[in-house]
């Protein structure tokens, strides 16, 4: 307990603050996942979206760039990745996709620093003779911002294709009348011809670095919730248990109290991580413009390390795995369970877990359970037989 008394707590507890500054920047590219490579759509977009917007529109150039990279957030397990669709007919394939737009910006309005662009990335799928989704707004009703959003999101998907930017340009004119406001489409088509970006997509390794720069000069108020906000993206590719990561930070930090040992860094680090691989399937197609996941989180030390951690060490495995077994079996039907149905899920865990583990779950679930799953139950459905 020591710790507690000498600066080695305020150093931890920076330290903890560094690592969800981390958490927080590699959460758009962790979107970005296909299999094991991030193909670094939202980096390209936020890049070229930010300067279009500063120079044209002269709106706030970190605005449109966070706006930019967050974009696509809410699309995180859907069938395939929004960069992969190109006719407007895919996106109503899969409902998720096509609410996607809606579900970024209530994600991104829970988040102190992202407010302000929740709006952008609402309307970045709107087309500007009203043929776009969600809402069907058109012309003036499009924030500008969304408009130069729109036909930079359009430019990658369609570069992805031809890797080159004038056969791209040229793609895109077919419908730039009816998708785009057509003087930005002619300032942007100039943009792209006067500038050298095709880098871009042929050297990965380099726009990652410029993203990673850009977004290191941005000044980001954060706390434990607004990591917790964004990584419920997460939470829900699998499984509708919206929160389900602080729930598990919860329930791991609780067991760690009762079990008597004081919650490792390592171990608290990891929970916030344990769900951050998408369900975006590899794609058969081109990998223009991606780099590897691993070469990605080595650019972040401290997330680094939580995953590496959480898949290589036994003790931190074993506690976060189980806890978050429990949640996914408890989140839906808490309020109709029973102490009883409780033991009963967690023995099913039997011979895999540690028993005095075991232990400290149930008894964390019986003096905790209420407070864990507040939003879940009333006090006519907790029944302690």
């Amino acid at each position: 307990m020591e710790d507690y008394f000498t600066g080695s707590f305020i150093e931890k507890k920076r330290e903890f603050k560094r690592f969800l500054e981390q958490l927080i920047k590699i959460i758009p590219f962790l979107a970005d996942q296909e299999g094991d490579i991030v193909n670094l759509h939202s980096a390209r977009v936020a890049l070229l979206a930010s300067s279009l917007a500063s120079e044209v529109l002269e709106s706030n150039e970190s605005l449109v760039f966070l706006a930019a990279l967050y974009h696509d957030i809410g699309a995180v397990g859907s069938s395939v990745h929004p960069a992969r669709v190109i006719n407007m007919a895919e996106y109503f394939v899969d409902p998720w996709l096509s609410t996607h737009p809606i579900r970024s910006s209530q994600v991104l309005r829970k988040v102190g620093f992202m407010k302000p662009a929740s709006n952008i990335v609402l309307e970045h799928h709107e087309w500007y003779n009203g043929g776009g989704f969600p809402f069907k707004k058109k012309a003036s009703e499009i924030l500008p911002e969304a408009q130069a959003l729109r036909v930079v999101d359009t430019f990658d998907s369609i570069m992805l294709l031809t890797g080159n930017s004038n056969m791209s340009l040229k793609m895109m004119e077919r419908t730039s009348s009816r998708e785009y406001d057509e003087d930005l489409f002619l300032i942007f088509k100039h943009f792209v011809k006067a500038n050298d970006i095709e880098f871009l997509w042929f050297e990965p390794e380099e726009t990652l670095n410029i993203t990673l720069d850009f977004i290191g000069k941005l000044k980001l108020s954060i706390d434990d919730a607004d990591v917790f906000e964004l990584l419920k993206v997460f939470d829900l590719k699998k499984h509708p248990a919206n929160g389900h990561t602080k729930r598990v930070r919860d329930l791991v930090s609780l067991v760690c109290a009762e079990v008597g040992y004081i919650p490792a860094d390592s171990l608290v680090r990891a929970v916030f991580v344990h769900e951050m691989y998408t369900l975006y399937e590899p794609f058969k197609g081109s990998y223009m413009g991606s780099v590897l996941r691993k070469e990605l989180i080595e650019n972040f030390s401290l997330v680094f390390q939580a995953i590496t951690d959480l898949e290589e060490d036994p003790f931190v495995n074993e506690i976060i795995r189980a806890a978050c077994y429990l949640d996914k079996k408890l989140y839906l039907n808490f309020a109709e369970m029973s102490i009883r149905d409780i033991v009963s899920t967690i023995s099913q865990l039997n011979g895999r877990i540690n028993p005095e583990i075991l232990l400290a779950l149930k008894k964390v679930l019986e003096e905790h359970g209420r407070a864990i799953y507040k939003e879940k139950i009333t006090d006519t459905h907790w029944a302690n037989g």
